[in-house]
């Protein structure tokens, strides 16, 4: 097994929650109390109770500890499928997630990917247009902004977290 992943289940009224909870009584009435139990707020998202994911990332975040697997998808299973720049904004998410797994709180590296996402969604849709300027042209935009350090000036990206985004860069660099 190379990683553990888990979603949590999310039920809207009406249909889906009524199809759900059918299935269950055919076949696991056991069941029936605790997903009524959990889903009783009849959230418009679907979203159960909250202790309910609590519970839920506590179990998850055992199992890893147990299993020693990445909580993530390995980088290894994505390398080079994507941008650039999307692929260093998921490694930082993953950095954070793994990091608060063992104790190490950096919400900065989540927010510093985000930001560059949004960076380069802006760059995108701005230039749309014009002939020749695409997810290529951003990542070459990306790469000057991360060598010569102007990547620092884009709001959100975290000087804190500005090395392992240089380090990702520079390891892409090398393959």
């Amino acid at each position: 097994m190379d990683f553990l992943s888990f979603g949590g289940l999310s039920l809207r009224p009406g249909v889906q929650k009524q199809t759900m909870l059918t299935r269950v009584q055919q076949h696991y009435p056991d069941l029936v109390a605790g997903y009524e139990k959990v889903f009783r707020d009849d959230r418009q998202s679907g979203a159960a109770d909250g202790r309910y994911y609590a519970r839920l990332e506590a179990r998850f975040q055992t199992s890893l500890r147990n299993w020693k697997l990445p909580g993530r998808v390995p980088h290894r299973l994505f390398r080079g499928l994507m941008p650039l720049y999307a692929e260093v904004s998921v490694l930082l998410e993953h950095l954070e997630f793994e990091g608060k797994l063992h104790g190490t709180v950096r919400s900065d590296l989540a927010r510093t990917g985000m930001a560059i996402q949004q960076w380069a969604r802006s760059r995108l849709s701005r230039n749309a247009r014009v002939k020749g300027y695409d997810a290529s042209a951003v990542e070459r935009e990306f790469r000057s902004s991360v060598e010569d350090g102007t990547l620092l000036q884009v709001p959100g990206v975290a000087q804190s977290a500005f090395p392992a985004v240089r380090e990702i860069v520079r390891e892409s660099s090398q393959r």
